[in-house]
């Protein structure tokens, strides 16, 4: 008992001392050289399982229209894999991704048209996952994506409250679905 004992004490010293030392680091580069890289990159959303990223790329050598990218990496054995454009992304400008607590729904802002809303303001855009990959984007209704107004930066929470940044003056009520 007394040795059990001893073997915890020391597990709980190392461990401790491995949480200081990362402390001590500071902040680390995250995927240094494949998704921190010299681009200039933005937000991004782990899934639940740890196992892809998704962010976004900025071309800021574009001069107009600027276009940003919503790539993904894979976790491997080796570290992260060289990031791939998703295949619903690069022709407007998307901004970084949010993924839902079962990582089930993509949400992300893109200047795409919507329908019925005139403008290229931002709106908020959703994919579905259905297997390994992701359904074609489709605009979340109004009151959400309403002429005149930009949306953009939802994330939705567990239980299904969704939460934005707009430039529109009024309060919105959404069921939660």
């Amino acid at each position: 008992m007394r040795t059990l004992e001893i073997l915890c004490v020391a597990c709980l010293c190392v461990a401790k001392a491995t949480t200081l030392s990362a402390l001590k680091a500071g902040p680390q580069l995250f995927g240094p050289g494949v998704i921190s890289t010299v681009d200039d990159e933005a937000g991004g959303a782990l899934t639940p399982d740890g196992k892809e990223f998704y962010f976004v790329k900025i071309a800021p050598y574009t001069v107009a229209p600027t276009l940003s990218l919503i790539c993904v990496s894979h976790k491997r054995n080796t570290g992260w894999s060289e990031p791939e454009v998703v295949p619903f992304s690069g022709e407007y400008l998307d901004l970084p991704p949010r993924l839902s607590a079962d990582g089930k729904m993509m949400l992300f802002g893109s200047t795409r048209p919507v329908s019925g809303t005139g403008g290229s303001a931002f709106h908020v855009w959703r994919v579905v996952r259905t297997g390994s990959a992701w359904s074609a984007p489709e605009p979340l209704p109004a009151p959400i994506n309403a002429p005149g107004v930009s949306n953009f930066d939802a994330s939705i929470a567990a239980d299904g409250t969704l939460y934005l940044t707009s430039d529109g003056d009024r309060s919105v009520e959404v069921a939660h679905s």
